[in-house]
C-alpha cells in the first residue's frame, strides 16, 4: 500500500511539472543576462535586405523568438507593437526570430497584428540554441551597448518592456 501511495504521489508530481506554464512576462534568470548578446545576422524575410543585431547598436532591441502556431505569441505580438509605438520606446526596436515555423506562416502571423519589424528565419535552430531558447515566446532585451539586460519568458508586455528600458536608462 505504501509503495502504491508513493507511486501515485510521484505520478502526480510529474504531471504538475509537465503541465505547468510560465507566467506571461516573467523576467527569468539566464546566464546570458549581463553578457554580450550572441550574433544574429541574416536576411530580413519581409524585405529581403540584410539585418544584424550588431547593426542595431545604439538603442534597445527586443529579440523576440516566436512562431505562428504559438498561442502565447498571439498575445505577445500586440504588446510588442504597442511598445514600439509608445513614446518612451522611441529609441527601441524589435528583431523577430522565427522559431521552427515556415516563413510564410510567420510573416502572415506578424502582418495580421500590424507588426512590421525585421524578421530572420532560424531554420536550423542555431540562433535559438545560441540564446538557449526552447519554448516561445521568449524575448531578450539588448541594451544599446549590445549587452543583454533581461530575458522574458511566456510573452512580453508593453508595461514590462517599458519598465526594463526605464530601469536601465540610456546605458
Amino acid at each position: 500500500m505504501i509503495a502504491i501511495g508513493v507511486g501515485l504521489a510521484l505520478v502526480a508530481f510529474v504531471a504538475v511539472l509537465a503541465t505547468r506554464t510560465t507566467e506571461p512576462g516573467t523576467v527569468a534568470s539566464s546566464p546570458l543576462v549581463g553578457r554580450a548578446a550572441p550574433a544574429i545576422s541574416g536576411v530580413n524575410v519581409v524585405t529581403g535586405q540584410h539585418v544584424s543585431l550588431a547593426g542595431e547598436r545604439g538603442h534597445y532591441v527586443v529579440v523576440a523568438f516566436f512562431a505562428s502556431w504559438c498561442a502565447p505569441c498571439a498575445a505577445e505580438t500586440p504588446q510588442l507593437v504597442a511598445f514600439l509605438f509608445s513614446e518612451r520606446a522611441i529609441h527601441a526596436s524589435v528583431l523577430g526570430v522565427i522559431y521552427y515555423d515556415s516563413v510564410s506562416n510567420a510573416v502572415n502571423f506578424l502582418h495580421s497584428y500590424g507588426a512590421r519589424w525585421p524578421v530572420v528565419a532560424d531554420g536550423s535552430g542555431a540562433i535559438a540554441a545560441e540564446f538557449g531558447v526552447d519554448d516561445p515566446p521568449e524575448a531578450f532585451v539588448v541594451a544599446p551597448s549590445g549587452r543583454i539586460v533581461a530575458w522574458i519568458t511566456g510573452g512580453v508586455t508593453q508595461t514590462r518592456l517599458l519598465q526594463i528600458v526605464s530601469r536601465e536608462g540610456t546605458e
